[in-house]
């Protein structure tokens, strides 16, 4: 039985969206909160070729693409930014 992985939290994945043009295995495993080195070398593995085919390069050879990597994740981050606000707004989170 295949493991799922824990949705990241909005204000995590948004700050990292637009602060990171990159992300490395330590920003993958906050992001998704705690997982495997295994887990995060499979996330990675699922981005590179997507990465190859549209010729994107990273500086650090180990770390992936911060937009192409939300792309294949399927992370929406204008959908977590509408959450966030709404869950603002009901004052459930106070950033």
């Amino acid at each position: 039985m295949a493991k799922t992985l824990k949705l990241p939290k909005n204000e995590i994945a948004i700050a990292m969206y637009y602060e990171k043009t990159e992300l490395s295995s330590e920003d993958i495993n906050t992001l998704f909160g705690g997982i495997s080195y295994n887990t995060i070398a499979k996330l990675k593995r699922k981005v590179k070729p997507v990465m190859i085919e549209r010729k994107i390069r990273t500086w650090q050879a180990q770390n992936v693409n911060t937009k192409i990597a939300f792309e294949v994740w399927g992370l929406d981050v204008v959908e977590m930014e509408k959450n966030h606000n709404k869950l603002k707004k009901l004052g459930l989170v106070s950033v």
